[in-house]
């Protein structure tokens, strides 16, 4: 797990315990047989997938100077107040970085700047969180299928220029086909 955790991390000292609390795997390390030095086995196997998850969320917090952080479902199998504390967590150790944070739960994304919402590979809403929250549409009810649409909750730093923000809609646009 240790390996795992501080793989591309580079020449940059290993807050390990930082990150292990950061990434809730506290838990899930005092779980495994030998600890930080268990091997997880092929594809992860000693791990469910949302620990999994978790683990590979633990490695992307060891890195330093992120300006773009992407994140999918960073905090699945965790209850909703583990949940909203990992994303606490994350938006804050990457306060200086662009956050885009794939979700399905609606209520993952109420405290970032905007959401879009992806359905079947097109997106259907675009909108500060509450808005689009309040409108009703495919973000409140997910009435399309779940495994077809997801919630792309997006934080940008303050001082990020406006150019740089246009730039960065616009691409996610045109990776989506839009």
């Amino acid at each position: 797990l240790f390996d795992n955790l501080k793989y591309g991390a580079g020449e940059c000292p290993l807050a390990i315990d930082e990150i292990l609390e950061d990434a809730e795997l506290t838990g899930v390390v005092q779980s495994l047989p030998d600890g930080l030095q268990t091997t997880l086995g092929e594809g992860g196997a000693l791990v469910s997938g949302g620990e999994g998850q978790r683990v590979r969320l633990g490695r992307a917090m060891s890195r330093k100077q992120v300006r773009l952080a992407i994140l999918d479902e960073p905090a699945r199998g965790l209850d909703r107040g583990q949940r909203r504390a990992i994303v606490e967590r994350t938006r804050e150790r990457w306060r200086n970085a662009t956050l885009l944070c794939v979700t399905h739960d609606v209520n993952d994304t109420l405290d970032f700047d905007r959401v879009l919402v992806v359905d079947r590979g097109r997106v259907v809403e675009d909108d500060a969180p509450r808005a689009v929250a309040r409108q009703g549409g495919i973000i409140h009810g997910m009435v399309s299928d779940p495994a077809q649409t997801a919630i792309v909750a997006v934080a940008t730093p303050e001082e990020m220029p406006v150019n740089e923000t246009l730039a960065l809609q616009e691409a996610l646009r045109e990776e989506l086909g839009q």
